[in-house]
């Protein structure tokens, strides 16, 4: 999904109104503020911070090549072509264009892990409380890159699936955004020029579909409520320690104790469906949702919903979170045959209830959807064919399969396949 792969390109960013240009006179500033972020974090102080210094015309021009280098066109397309199939995009959505826009819109500045190099959106002529916060959030991922190779950790996460990638970003975006704001309490002076809330043009993100805002802000809000839990319970030597034993699931993330306890993911295989498909079909893309994905999908949030403008967190509906507060593993798996398409869905979840629970919800969204309602099936699945789609679903135990294809005969041997 782009919201990892993003992330996990350049994701090292703060979502803050951009940082003004540097004068000469200002250098000093930047080490002092490099220097006491480093303490308050109890990292070793770097020698120097390779800080290039960029327009917010230069950031829009560097975007696409930024992106595109490690996101090429067709990953984008794969990928909004899954979401579209689950619904959390629309089916005509140019979603590489609208995040590069989203990220030229909202970034003040990012780590670049690759090249070593902080770069900071030069735009103003003051140093305010705001940009200095900005700053020493941006140290923070210097020093976590030279303490901890984070660019390593996010190709290790890359490699696990996306939603172990997506809790690793939280893991550093919570561990920079709860270092720059202790570099804040320590000068309480700056919070006169701080606004965490409607800062800059927050147009685009308002209208975005949720799936993209809220994505694009869980690894700073989740991530810095999970991050201060790890804090809690161990100190900075217990965060220094996650970047070895990193979180692996988005599940850790909302739950902090299931990472504390190490209550990992049961892993979820898909059977190979060629045999039941024939050899039109194809496997587009195959990938883990995890648990925040599954809120997401289960809220069913219109653009600029999901966010609450006065705690500055997320505001998902309780059913949702309920619904998908049992997970403990899925994956899924697109298959196209032309402008066809077959999802299958399978997930895993702490107890029958809880499978029980998620299947009920999936089966509301999926009559919203498509305009229908499900009937029971003799083998104990339920099944409903509406408007674009025909959709099965089979709980056993523990286990929910979804499956949803615009094909209406394949699916209930799709359902079936082991």
């Amino acid at each position: 999904m782009i919201i990892r792969r993003v992330l996990a390109i350049m994701a090292i960013v703060a979502l803050i109104l951009p940082l003004p240009a540097a004068a000469e006179d200002l250098e000093a500033e930047r080490d002092r503020i490099a220097a006491e972020t480093a303490a308050l974090r109890g990292l070793p102080v770097l020698d120097e911070i390779d800080d290039a210094l960029i327009t917010t015309d230069e950031l829009r021009q560097r975007m696409p090549i930024l992106i595109s280098e490690d996101y090429p066109a067709e990953e984008a397309s794969a990928d909004q072509r899954v979401l579209a199939a689950f619904g959390l995009l629309p089916a005509e959505y140019d979603l590489l264009q609208a995040y590069i826009d989203l990220l030229a819109s909202q970034v003040a500045g990012f780590y670049d892990p690759a090249t070593d190099e902080m770069y900071v959106i030069s735009d103003t002529g003051d140093f305010n409380g705001e940009d200095q916060y900005t700053y020493a959030h941006e140290a923070v991922h210097a020093l976590q890159d030279a303490s901890f190779d984070i660019k390593t950790g996010y190709d290790q996460a890359l490699a696990i699936n996306d939603d172990a990638s997506l809790a690793f970003s939280a893991l550093v975006e919570g561990d920079a955004t709860l270092a720059s704001n202790d570099y804040l309490f320590a000068n309480p002076d700056l919070t006169n020029d701080i606004i965490f809330a409607g800062s800059g043009d927050s147009t685009l993100i308002d209208q975005a579909p949720a799936f993209l805002s809220t994505g694009l802000l869980f690894p700073y809000l989740s991530g810095l409520d999970f991050v201060t839990a790890v804090r809690d319970a161990g100190g900075w030597d217990a965060v220094n320690a996650a970047y070895a034993d990193p979180p692996v699931s988005t599940e850790q993330i909302l739950h902090p104790e299931k990472y504390l306890e190490r209550d990992d993911p049961t892993p979820v295989t898909i059977p190979d469906l060629a045999a039941v498909l024939g050899p039109e079909w194809s496997i587009l893309d195959s990938n883990t949702l995890g648990e925040f994905t599954i809120v997401q999908l289960l809220a069913d949030l219109q653009p600029g919903e999901g966010l609450n403008l006065i705690t500055g967190g997320f505001r998902f509906p309780i059913p949702a979170l309920n619904a998908a507060a049992g997970w403990d593993g899925d994956q899924y798996a697109l298959w196209v045959n032309g402008e066809d398409d077959l999802l299958r869905f399978d997930t895993e979840w702490d107890t029958p209830q809880d499978a029980a629970a998620f299947a009920r919800a999936m089966a509301q969204l999926a009559e919203r959807r498509f305009h229908n309602v499900f009937q029971p099936q003799e083998d104990e699945s339920r099944r409903m064919d509406g408007d674009g789609a025909s959709v099965v679903i089979a709980i056993d135990g523990t286990r929910v399969t979804y499956v949803q294809s615009t094909i209406p005969e394949i699916v209930a041997a799709v359902a079936s396949a082991s």
